[in-house]
């Protein structure tokens, strides 16, 4: 019994390892998020402005004292308004870069939350089946109960044999240990290995 508290306590613990990771990556990922947008209107209004500054220059005519002067201001006014088309076209593609990569993690969390929710209904059902067979040994074998260990698990009640619990009890852990542990620690395994490729793919900012 205390090997399948601490197998929870494991799990639990992994599960809310992943959810907190999940939120603090929303979060960051909301705030960037907000950012992009900021610095997109700021960029559409200086382009607006610039492009009306150009429309101003085309039709009037302004007196230089070099004629040069003014197709090199006309060059750069134009050479800025295209790179800044060229920064609002990335920042676009960076906002749906991250609207997508935002949606995948969100299902990979789904995912791992269906794993974490199978794995411990098959370990409710192996300890289900598990507490079957223990009272089917004791009700195939009245005459030979005797008294509970105080060891003993509390799915196991008062008069287990003591041949019994020498033999079901680490065959139970056995089985507790193989089904649980080992789909615990693969399933952890893989949700770091998921959070380190993100980060080194630069999927987070």
């Amino acid at each position: 019994q205390k090997q399948m508290q601490i197998m929870k306590k494991e799990l639990d613990d992994g599960y809310n390892n992943v959810i907190n990771e999940f939120q603090r990556e929303q979060t960051r990922l909301q705030t960037r998020c907000d950012q992009l947008k900021q610095q997109l209107i700021n960029a559409q209004q200086v382009i607006e402005q610039l492009k009306s500054n150009l429309n101003l220059l085309r039709p009037n005519q302004f007196e230089y004292e070099d004629k040069n002067r003014k197709d090199n201001l006309q060059a750069r006014l134009e050479n800025l308004i295209k790179l800044l088309e060229q920064s609002n076209d990335a920042l676009n593609q960076e906002r749906m870069l991250h609207a997508k990569q935002e949606h995948e993690y969100q299902q990979t969390i789904s995912s791992l939350q269906k794993k974490i929710a199978d794995m411990i209904k098959q370990h409710i059902e192996a300890v289900g089946e598990i507490k079957r067979e223990l009272y089917h040994e004791r009700s195939t074998n009245p005459g030979r109960m005797v008294p509970r260990p105080t060891s003993v698990p509390e799915f196991a009640e008062n008069d287990l044999l003591a041949d019994d619990m020498k033999y079901n009890y680490p065959t139970t852990i056995a089985k507790l240990r193989e089904l649980f542990t080992i789909e615990m620690i693969a399933l952890l395994r893989l949700t770091c290995k998921m959070i380190f490729d993100m980060h080194h793919k630069g999927i987070f900012l």
